[in-house]
């Protein structure tokens, strides 16, 4: 944590630029307002349809190495985690102000802080929101 998040540059800390790798809302649903066609196949207006806004981010066609997490990488922070155009999320800059602060007065004051390795993480059993149920640290 402290290789990326200690450092003065607050950009460097997240803020949103994990979200590529691992969006916290993986699925966002839509209903369709007229006839459409979406890869061939045709859908009816009122068709419920789920848009997997997680599988965007590991996209090879549009990401080097999709699979490799580096919030330095050039393209970390275009993802669709908070939306696009007319549907992006009016709270955005406030979350990743939220993150920024907050992940660096965690390794301020916390300067060794590091995930427990070898750790099973389990996810909340919904598909709208993903989180884990509990992340081991240790601060020593």
């Amino acid at each position: 944590m402290g290789r990326h998040c200690g450092e003065s540059r607050s950009d460097t800390c997240c803020g949103g630029r994990d979200l590529r790798y691992d969006p916290s809302v993986p699925v966002r649903r839509r209903v369709t307002t007229r006839p459409v066609t979406l890869a061939g196949v045709d859908l009816p207006e009122g068709a419920r349809i789920f848009l997997w806004l997680a599988a965007a981010g590991r996209d090879a066609a549009a990401f080097n190495q999709p699979d490799v997490f580096d919030v330095r990488r050039p393209d970390s922070g275009r993802h669709l985690a908070f939306g696009k155009g007319l549907h992006y999320c009016l709270g955005a800059n406030l979350g990743k102000l939220e993150t920024q602060i907050a992940v660096s007065a965690l390794a301020s004051r916390y300067p060794r802080l590091r995930l427990v390795t070898d750790q099973r993480l389990t996810f909340h059993p919904n598909i709208s929101f993903r989180g884990p149920q509990a992340l081991m640290v240790s601060t020593h």
